[in-house]
């Protein structure tokens, strides 16, 4: 699937596209948020919904020990669930087969953590697979 960009940028906003809104519900049209998300390709989730719900699944799969980004990664897994269903996709399959890849990807995970946290915000062409953890 193609990233436009990845944000952990709480001082910017952006306007959440067509895709984001559909599958957050809670977030009306015309309100900005703060630039905190990965964003994929407009075209992922009619493309390859599985895969675009997977990868939204992914927080949901790492218990971090932190209570928020759990109870974050808790409610991705809620949306996920209420997205697939709609779509008449296999919740559970979709969930067990994200923590597959989470745990399987985990190295490029912590590379674009350490991008992240150096950067806090990463475009795609400058999205480094085999960067480390900063």
């Amino acid at each position: 699937m193609t990233v436009e960009f990845v944000a952990i940028d709480d001082e910017q906003e952006i306007e959440p596209s067509e895709v984001e809104r559909s599958l957050y519900p809670v977030i009306p049209e015309g309100i900005r948020i703060p630039a905190m998300l990965t964003r994929l390709d407009p075209r992922s989730l009619v493309e390859r919904p599985r895969e675009t719900l997977m990868a939204m699944a992914a927080p949901s799969c790492i218990e971090t020990g932190h209570p928020a980004v759990d109870a974050y990664g808790a409610a991705e897994a809620g949306l996920v669930t209420l997205a697939a269903t709609q779509r008449g996709l296999d919740p559970d399959g979709i969930l067990d087969e994200a923590r597959r890849e989470v745990t399987e990807c985990e190295q490029g995970i912590l590379a674009l953590a350490g991008q992240l946290a150096a950067h806090g915000w990463v475009d795609a062409p400058t999205l480094d697979p085999r960067a480390g953890p900063s």
